[in-house]
């Protein structure tokens, strides 16, 4: 299990649990680009009530809101690669450190990458990439498409919580 692989490496703690699993796939048909972004919205078992979590929303039944930096900052991304992304397949860019500065304004984004660079990050099918959701991150289109499936798994630290999570696995 990635988790307890995770937690030998004194990367994630035993106790923490994933609460979301996305799984992408770029291909020549959905050859898609993201700008630059953090990931602050996360599933909720029912609508939140705790102050400090915002942008409530429901999307497809399910509960979204953004919660406090607090409980952002306790959450690692591991993106697990099914196929080799080289920097011609729309590879996965971050600006480094750029985790460390809380939920940054929209308009701040561009500084932001800027002052920190940006790296892409290729890699070999069967590699693992952990990441903060507060990193800044985005991708381009693939020049050269072809299958780019990741697993996406973001853990929760498995702390208390003032909301419960939609699921807590």
């Amino acid at each position: 299990m990635i988790r307890d692989h995770l937690a030998d490496l004194g990367i994630l703690d035993r106790r923490s649990v994933a609460i979301q699993a996305i799984a992408f796939d770029k291909t020549p048909e959905t050859n898609w680009k993201v700008s630059w972004h953090q990931d602050v919205m996360f599933p909720f078992a029912r609508a939140v009530s705790t102050p400090g979590y915002t942008l409530a929303c429901e999307k497809d039944g399910i509960h979204y809101a953004r919660p406090p930096v607090a409980v952002l900052e306790q959450l690692t991304a591991v993106r697990l690669s099914l196929d080799p992304c080289n920097p011609e397949n729309g590879p996965l860019r971050v600006a480094p450190g750029t985790h460390k500065h809380g939920i940054i304004p929209t308009g701040e984004i561009a500084q932001h990458v800027g002052r920190s660079g940006e790296i892409a990050c290729t890699n070999d099918a069967g590699d693992l990439l952990l990441m903060k959701p507060l990193l800044l991150h985005a991708s381009s289109q693939a020049t050269s498409p072809q299958h780019r499936r990741i697993l996406h798994l973001v853990y929760h630290n498995g702390g208390t919580m003032d909301e419960p999570w939609h699921r807590a696995v």
